[in-house]
């Protein structure tokens, strides 16, 4: 019986799509949300939250797309990015 963090490794690429998509979605759901008409502080900086949703977002699906890619193309055609490498901490 394989242990769930063999699955998870097997199913990599649709791991780091739903969680990028999660993010994303979140991010496009506070940026669209109207908060004209409410009165907490908090409120003026979800504009960040959503900035870091969509951006964390599209930085996930960048891994599952990676990992989609090296399937078909050599190695030298995918490799990571030097900017990827810097945030691979996130």
């Amino acid at each position: 019986m394989e242990t769930l963090l063999d699955i998870l490794r097997i199913n990599e690429s649709v791991v780091y799509f739903g969680y990028g998509i999660i993010f994303f979605t979140m991010g496009i759901t506070i940026a669209l949300h109207s908060h004209k008409h409410i009165r907490i502080v908090l409120v003026r900086h979800l504009k960040w939250l959503a900035a870091f949703g969509i951006v964390h977002g599209v930085f996930e699906w960048g891994h599952a797309f990676i990992l989609i890619q090296a399937t078909y193309l050599s190695a030298d055609a995918v490799s990571t990015p030097g900017w990827e490498l810097g945030c691979s901490h996130l």
